[in-house]
């Protein structure tokens, strides 16, 4: 399925659009009510995460776009498919699985903007992380406000990284006084 594709089947239709905002706040409070119990992507945790924004969009993969929620907390980024896919397991039964991603905020080295040259309206976000894996999402709903909760959330992630660092500088620097 090409990018064109996405686009179209993202913009297909009014009813489409409500039926996939009804797929969206479902998806959304089935996973944090499924995962809740390990604090995977629960609202609140005890470790102070919270999540911020999910966003319907595309994750491009070498087998072509998966459809699913990418969710943004205060501690990582998180993407679930909408639909479950099949995969061999080590016996070599097919079982079916929904296709996860999970990047805690302090493993990602830069976010990219992109778009399609040809068609301005589709956005890309690129998300490279410090090993070098890449990660392409698109077909947002509303591409300003994933980037920009994206953007925030790394931000903070890196001030409160900062804070950490001082805070155990001067730890150090306090005993050597000692």
């Amino acid at each position: 399925m090409g990018i064109g594709v996405a686009s179209e089947r993202l913009n297909s239709s009014s009813q489409r659009c409500n039926d996939s905002l009804l797929l969206v706040s479902t998806k959304v409070c089935f996973v944090i009510n499924i995962q809740s119990s390990n604090s995977s992507f629960s609202k609140s945790s005890n470790d102070g995460e919270k999540l911020l924004k999910a966003s319907q969009c595309y994750l491009s993969t070498t087998s072509g776009l998966i459809a699913g929620l990418l969710f943004i907390s205060t501690h990582k980024i998180a993407f679930c498919s909408d639909k479950s896919i099949k995969i061999s397991s080590s016996n070599g039964e097919l079982i079916r699985v929904h296709y996860k991603v999970s990047i805690p905020l302090e493993k990602i080295q830069q976010v990219n903007q992109s778009q399609n040259m040809m068609k301005p309206s589709e956005k890309y976000i690129e998300i490279v992380t410090v090993d070098g894996f890449d990660f392409w999402f698109m077909g947002f709903f509303n591409y300003k406000k994933a980037l920009r909760y994206l953007q925030q959330a790394i931000s903070q992630a890196q001030r409160e990284k900062v804070k950490m660092l001082n805070e155990i500088g001067n730890i150090f620097a306090s005993s050597i006084m000692l």
